[in-house]
């Protein structure tokens, strides 16, 4: 079964080792350009789009990425911003007594 990614790219998930956005910088210009790169289990890459601004790049291999989980059969995870980030330090004591997790 083939996903269809933005930008016209197709590619069977099973195959999909990672996606990532690699950093190039163009010889002309100088001028950094980001790739959004499928990696598959041949070790072979797929780029499925080259852009100008980081942010867009990021997005379009989150969405790139849940396709593929989609294709595979997974739901993609929930986000929660208002969550610290897995691994992130601990906050400083908070002085409310309800809870012991914070000494």
């Amino acid at each position: 079964m083939l996903v269809e990614l933005p930008h016209g790219m197709c590619v069977n998930p099973d195959i999909v080792k990672l996606v990532h956005v690699r950093m190039d910088r163009q010889q002309r210009t100088s001028a950094m350009l980001y790739s959004v790169v499928v990696k598959t289990d041949d070790d072979g890459f797929l780029v499925v789009a080259t852009l100008d601004d980081r942010d867009e790049a990021e997005k379009l291999a989150a969405e790139c990425a849940d396709l593929i989980n989609k294709g595979l059969g997974e739901e993609p995870p929930e986000y929660d911003e208002s969550a610290p980030a897995p691994g992130a330090a601990p906050t400083a004591d908070d002085d409310d007594d309800d809870d012991d997790l914070d000494w």
